[in-house]
């Protein structure tokens, strides 16, 4: 059974079927949890039957023990965070099923269990890609989970008939750039192909860019007659082409104001992704793109962190002293923490030289900290904001423009009228660099 298997079994328990196993995974007896239920114990035995029987885990005569050990073994492989070590050592010989660790790079896999969802965000984009005519924009910096978040909107969107297009504008040629024309035809191309229709774009392609693109999208909707999303990842790619975002979002704007009066456009649903972090470089002031339903990913709480070290079998408390120090250290910074736990979890370093190491050229961050140090290099007055602020005792107030543009870039957060580096990780690297 692979993750999306586990996960569309998972939603068929009943909230009974999971009562009974909250306990069983944290060490009751079934008897004791009966008694806490005040129900009879075969009643707590049945429940836990059916959970097995949902998860295709065959309740053949004579197997009480077996059912419960494969069952453990799922959990401990999907969910170790529901599973005490000491279930684990009764039912496995203590020890964990090996577990593939994924390259903590890039998106994290729609089967992966170390995708931490951060609700209620994931619910509320689920709920509302289903709204006719609906517009999501999630914006973040670079490493937040942006790109893994819109997979899974985009999956979901599936999962209810939907037709998706996904476009990552990074991975795009730079032809397609040379103008706002060039770019309208690459995209309807595109989305022809991945709707298996025919190219028309010449019948429709007569009254302006931004005109024949709409007719030539309306084209597409009936053809389907079903609802469609576009997905346009790292769309801030077109910032550096102020000729092309301008009318491009005037474009996708109007779009969403048309499912407001025009029914065929109700099918029309739009993701939109984009990186905040060159907002310094590119001297953005504000947000280039303010309407539909806004998602601003959040970093990750601390239980959220000992929940992502569970899933590397990483057997983590929540008093524990280096977990604390970790957070302390990176804030809860997702793409930080899955770096941190995935060379913990290879043995590749201890808790004690990760810390260490973690502000330094030699430490796992140096990366990170080097992109973000090139980009202050290039910004003087953005890099003489940042030293106010790592150089003070406590929060202060920065102009409002660079407490934008660093606040975007994700170096610090804001307290109201007043700003701090973002984790002690960004103290103690930029106090040696800047």
């Amino acid at each position: 059974m692979n993750k999306e298997e586990f996960d569309t079994a998972y939603e068929k328990l009943t909230p009974k079927n999971k009562q009974a196993l909250k306990p069983f995974f944290a060490g009751d007896s079934d008897t004791t949890t009966a008694e806490t239920r005040d129900v009879h114990s075969s009643t707590i035995r049945k429940h836990i039957a059916k959970a097995c029987n949902i998860f295709g885990i065959k309740n053949e005569k004579n197997e009480h023990e077996r059912l419960r050990n494969d069952l453990v073994e799922l959990f401990a492989k999907y969910k170790p965070e529901y599973v005490n070590p000491e279930i684990i050592a009764k039912y496995l010989g203590g020890t964990l099923p090996k577990m593939k660790l994924d390259n903590p790079e890039g998106v994290v896999p729609l089967d992966s269990p170390f995708y931490i969802e951060r609700l209620p965000i994931e619910s509320d984009c689920y709920e509302e890609i289903e709204q006719p005519g609906a517009l999501i924009r999630i914006k973040a910096p670079k490493q937040i989970g942006k790109t893994s978040l819109l997979n899974r909107i985009l999956h979901h969107a599936e999962q209810q008939g939907y037709r998706t297009v996904r476009f990552n504008l990074q991975k795009m040629d730079g032809e397609a750039f040379k103008s706002l024309d060039h770019f309208l035809r690459f995209l309807c191309v595109d989305m022809s192909d991945h709707l298996q229709i025919t190219e028309q774009l010449d019948q429709y392609w007569n009254r302006g860019s931004k005109v024949s693109c709409s007719n030539y999208l309306k084209f597409l909707l009936e053809e389907i007659d079903i609802p469609l999303v576009l997905g346009f990842d790292e769309i801030d790619r077109i910032f550096d082409y102020p000729e092309i975002y301008q009318d491009f979002f005037s474009l996708l704007r109007s779009w969403y104001e048309d499912a407001k009066d025009l029914e065929i456009f109700e099918n029309l649903r739009l993701l939109v992704v984009h990186s905040t972090e060159d907002y310094g470089r590119l001297d953005i002031n504000q947000s280039p793109f303010n309407i539909g339903f806004p998602v601003n990913l959040s970093e990750f709480t601390l239980e959220q962190m000992i929940d992502l070290a569970k899933r590397h079998q990483l057997h983590i408390k929540v008093d524990s002293p280096e977990i604390n120090l970790l957070y302390d250290m990176i804030g809860g910074h997702p793409y930080l923490a899955r770096l941190a736990f995935y060379h913990l979890a290879r043995h590749s370093l201890s808790f004690d030289q990760l810390l260490e190491d973690a502000a330094t050229p030699a430490g796992i961050y140096d990366d990170h900290l080097r992109r973000h140090l090139e980009a202050l290099q290039q910004k003087p007055e953005l890099c003489e904001a940042f030293k106010q602020v790592i150089n003070a005792d406590q929060p202060i107030q920065i102009e409002p423009m660079q407490s934008y543009k660093l606040h975007s870039m994700g170096l610090i957060k804001k307290q109201g009228y007043l700003a701090q580096a973002r984790c002690d990780l960004y103290y103690k690297y930029f106090q040696q660099y800047l």
